[in-house]
């Protein structure tokens, strides 16, 4: 099977880089317009029997311990739209996207390829340019979405592997609680640990 590990930097993936060494794989850079042009450029030139992307994330249910490694199998453009005097308005209730248009349905990118490899539980995240850290904007977040996880590239990634009709998975571990910015109560360290550990069993 000819896979391709994307992630938007090389620290989250060296180690497996380093042990896997027939294995491709693609730095997009953080973001998601870098995770987008990156990744679609690569596959107008490159085809795959199936993409992962692989990195950290928030967490905003503290009844996952802090590495856990997770299946984003639903992804959201948590952003991306207009603020309503403290309301955020998606693209969806601007009636500027449909809803249900390819690659959207009912407003998220919900991943339907079946995973080749052994279960990791599967959970809903959502995708921001700015990593949450004020808890009201982090209370209207999980009450429009019921998050469990939260990056700034995943949607992006799904988007295009939808679009380009690959078969993919979004597997992150989790570095931190989504909080009152703390970085003294991350632990990213083992989430970069544990997330290598698994892409170097799960491909070996």
């Amino acid at each position: 099977m000819k896979t391709l590990v994307v992630s938007a930097t090389e620290m989250e993936v060296k180690q497996a880089m380093d042990a896997l060494p027939g294995v491709e794989f693609l730095v997009t850079g953080v973001g998601m317009v870098n995770t987008a042009y990156k990744l679609g450029k690569h596959l107008a030139t490159h085809s795959y029997d199936f993409i992962i992307n692989a990195g950290v994330c928030g967490c905003f249910n503290v009844n996952y311990k802090l590495g856990t490694v997770l299946n984003i199998s639903v992804d959201a453009f948590a952003d991306l739209g207009a603020d309503d005097n403290g309301r955020f308005i998606d693209l969806f209730g601007l009636n500027l996207v449909d809803k249900n248009e390819r690659p959207f349905t009912d407003g998220l990118i919900i991943n339907f390829s079946p995973a080749p490899f052994g279960s990791l539980e599967e959970v809903i995240g959502i995708t921001v340019n700015t990593a949450s850290g004020n808890q009201q904007q982090i209370d209207l977040l999980i009450e429009q979405y019921k998050p469990v996880t939260e990056s700034m590239e995943g949607a992006a990634f799904a988007y295009v592997c939808e679009l380009e009709n690959a078969k993919y998975v979004q597997i992150r571990a989790i570095s931190n609680y989504v909080e009152p910015r703390n970085k003294g109560n991350w632990k990213m360290d083992l989430a970069v640990k544990n997330l290598n550990e698994y892409l170097i069993g799960l491909l070996k």
